[in-house]
């Protein structure tokens, strides 16, 4: 069967934001387009976010490919986009099999079908590989999908939504392809903010997070579970990224690298063994660091971490569940400096009944820590999140709960559960950047 699968354009979602060029791999959609491929089927991409591709030339591309079924990867910022993908490839062909997977449809399978009612046809959501081979595979057997599938939902004849239930996670990864980089344009992906002008690519050594944290959509899709891949199965996929394509840049995805003591050290080692180098940049949490990791990261080419600090206020940080303390922050941050690693600190501005107190204690203390780079998100309550739940029942939301478009992380306000004003909000994100640039001499 032949098979197209579409990354949306996603720069609506920094309309507001001035930031250096970043593209990504889509790594989820990679690992679908390698199992598939490797699975007998014919596995074509139109990446329009690398591409920059106005609505009309990436569904003209999709097209070209004269598919049996297009799928669409999205996040909730950029749900509409997909469904704009879809609708039109649906206006060209109706014969064309149309399908949605990501992080959005995870969270929300069943409204995702209904708000695509009549272009689309089936979602798939959670561990998507499986679900999508099996798809595909009645597909092209049958020509439709008439009973439930796991990880799969979509619309009977009836019109009735039919969700199937949630697929096991696969419990070996190294059991997955490499994800299927010879199908991405791999030159286009730049992260000015890491790595220059040089290329790099995105991979991931686990999969899940099993922390609580209210506002992160991680563990809707992945259950809380953590699985980890064989520090010898990482080792060979950066190799290959680094002699098929020439990539010495490399950006470990995932949720927390440094969650597994035994499984983070044992992976630096194998790289710091490599014979070239490598420079790493990857996630962790104030309580997985310690001075054995950072040893082996360092060894390993790593220079830089992002920590993902949210707040400044041991009171917000309780009520996030992020299971950390401004002390044991401070602590990491410490330690990872002391190491000779640069730091990245992510915060949120305007967190669940924050005041403006609240927010400059963010402020200030990110200030202080002397962070090498720095993010300041406005609260995003994604859907499936603790936070999202909490926006709906106090009527929080800007917009319509299920009008997605304003889910923007940078000066946009989707909820407000805070004691501030919108505007405020919005001026104190920006103070924030101009607080951090002026304490670094940035200006």
């Amino acid at each position: 069967m032949k098979i197209t699968l579409v990354n949306p354009v996603s720069g609506s979602v920094y309309s507001k934001f001035k930031r250096s060029l970043i593209k990504r791999l889509p790594i989820g959609l990679a690992y679908i387009a390698a199992y598939l491929e490797a699975n007998g089927h014919i596995v074509s991409v139109v990446d329009a976010d690398a591409h920059d591709l106005e609505l009309d030339d990436a569904v003209r591309k999709v097209m070209e490919t004269a598919p049996d079924a297009v799928g669409v990867t999205a996040t909730t910022p950029i749900i509409n986009n997909a469904f704009d993908i879809i609708r039109k490839v649906k206006e060209k062909d109706r014969g064309v099999h149309t399908f949605i997977g990501g992080p959005h449809v995870s969270a929300m399978p069943e409204e995702t079908l209904k708000a695509g009612m009549g272009f689309l046809d089936y979602v798939v959501f959670g561990e998507g590989e499986d679900s999508c081979l099996e798809l595909v595979n009645r597909l092209e057997n049958a020509g439709l999908v008439s009973m439930p599938m796991e990880g799969v939902g979509y619309v009977n004849d009836s019109e009735d939504i039919i969700i199937g239930p949630w697929r096991p996670f696969k419990e070996n990864l190294d059991l997955f392809p490499f994800p299927a980089r010879h199908l991405f344009p791999m030159d286009r992906y730049i992260d000015h903010t890491k790595f220059g002008d040089e290329l790099y690519a995105l991979m991931t050594t686990s999969r899940g997070c099993p922390y609580e944290c209210t506002f992160c959509g991680s563990q809707i899709t992945w259950q809380k579970k953590t699985r980890l891949r064989s520090p010898g199965n990482v080792v060979a996929e950066l190799k290959e990224g680094a002699e098929r394509y020439g990539i010495r840049n490399f950006t470990f995805c995932d949720d927390t690298f440094t969650l597994n003591k035994r499984h983070a050290i044992e992976t630096c080692r194998l790289i710091s063994e490599l014979p070239y180098a490598i420079r790493l940049f990857c996630s962790s949490r104030a309580n997985t660091i310690s001075e054995d990791r950072l040893y082996w990261l360092k060894r390993a080419g790593c220079y830089c971490i992002t920590f993902g600090i949210e707040s400044g206020n041991d009171s917000v940080l309780k009520r996030m569940k992020k299971g950390i303390t401004v002390k044991g922050i401070k602590d990491a941050v410490r330690m990872t400096k002391a190491a000779g690693i640069e730091v990245h600190g992510s915060f949120i501005i305007g967190f669940e009944d924050e005041d403006e107190a609240s927010i400059e204690d963010t402020i200030d203390f990110a200030v202080g820590l002397e962070l090498d780079q720095i993010q300041f998100s406005i609260l995003v309550p994604l859907p499936g999140t603790e936070c999202y739940r909490h926006a709906f029942e106090r009527n929080a939301f800007r917009c319509e709960p299920d009008d997605f478009t304003s889910f923007y992380w940078y000066y946009s306000v989707p909820a407000n559960m805070t004691k501030v004003a919108d505007e405020r909000l919005l001026e104190l994100q920006k103070i924030a950047y101009e607080r951090y640039n002026a304490s670094r001499g940035k200006g």
